[in-house]
């Protein structure tokens, strides 16, 4: 991650110097800077030692099991929140598009459900049912509940609804239904860091997710700022003398300069040296007819 956001900002530097000297830009160049750029970026590696630094930063934050006040109990239930939600509406999103188009989309542009809408919606139902009755019920579904489940379905007028359509569909609302509760989870534990503070172990409300979440921000944090380090003390400075070294091996290298500076310009300019060329030879030439006259 360290080493894309690197390669991304140094790209959008080069395009925003270019841009904000469009007036007396010189295009000639374009090409060779583009191509000296790719070419430093695919040389570059990230320091290994700085690697095996941020994975122990990593550890031993996540090893950090002790959330040390209620601001960062705070932040880390804020956190849970957002990221559980942002997934929560992923997973809403995908299950409304198996269910096919809403009763407002049916009679506002004449939409009509399919036959795997029609059972999905069915299966849903019973799924949703199922859970309601036994919220704690384990991740996978067990044998009885696909009897019952296809009973119900059939019961319903729905048949034929096989074990693996019933666990597609399973997968998606026990996802629902988790991050449901982890979201309540998130609202009840909100003025319960007292009782986590003084070691209180209510059975009605779990915490142990807010402390998980304290954990990843701590850990993402500490990364982010690791990384931020690395980049500007370390990496910023190898990858100018990558880049240095590319200009330096192509100075050299004729081909790279017919390849990547090229148009009119160029070619006046080595027809101009051409011409410097041969009027050097014409005055040596002058110069030794003159001495054999002499």
């Amino acid at each position: 991650t360290g080493w894309e956001t690197l390669s991304e900002v140094f790209r959008q530097q080069v395009e925003s110097d270019a841009r904000s000297a469009r007036s007396n830009h010189d295009p000639i160049f374009d090409r060779l800077k583009g191509a000296v750029m790719e070419a430093a970026l695919s040389e570059h590696k990230w320091d290994s030692k700085a690697l095996d630094y941020l994975r122990v930063i990593q550890l031993n934050a996540m090893e950090d099991r002790l959330v040390p006040d209620r601001r960062s109990w705070d932040r880390a239930i804020q956190f849970m929140t957002t990221s559980v939600q942002e997934r929560l509406n992923e997973i809403q999103q995908i299950i409304e598009e198996s269910r096919g188009p809403s009763i407002w989309s049916q009679w506002l542009y004449w939409q009509s459900p399919k036959t795997e809408h029609i059972v999905a919606q069915n299966v849903q139902s019973e799924l949703k049912q199922l859970l309601s009755q036994n919220p704690d019920h384990p991740q996978s579904i067990l044998d009885d509940d696909l009897t019952i489940v296809r009973r119900n379905l059939e019961a319903r007028g729905v048949a034929d609804v096989s074990n693996d359509v019933i666990r597609k569909h399973w997968k998606l609302i026990f996802k629902e239904h988790f991050l449901e509760r982890q979201l309540m989870a998130a609202r009840d534990c909100q003025s319960f860091y007292q009782h986590y503070k003084r070691g209180f172990d209510d059975a009605d409300v779990d915490c142990q997710a807010v402390v998980l979440f304290y954990r990843i921000e701590k850990m993402l944090n500490l990364t982010c700022n690791a990384l931020r380090q690395q980049i500007t003390n370390t990496e910023q400075r190898r990858l100018e003398k990558e880049i240095k070294d590319v200009l330096d091996d192509w100075s050299q290298d004729g081909e790279k300069k017919k390849e990547y500076l090229t148009g009119r310009r160029v070619e006046l300019a080595q027809e101009l040296k051409q011409v410097r060329h041969i009027q050097e030879k014409l005055e040596e030439f002058m110069v030794q007819l003159q001495q054999e006259k002499s």
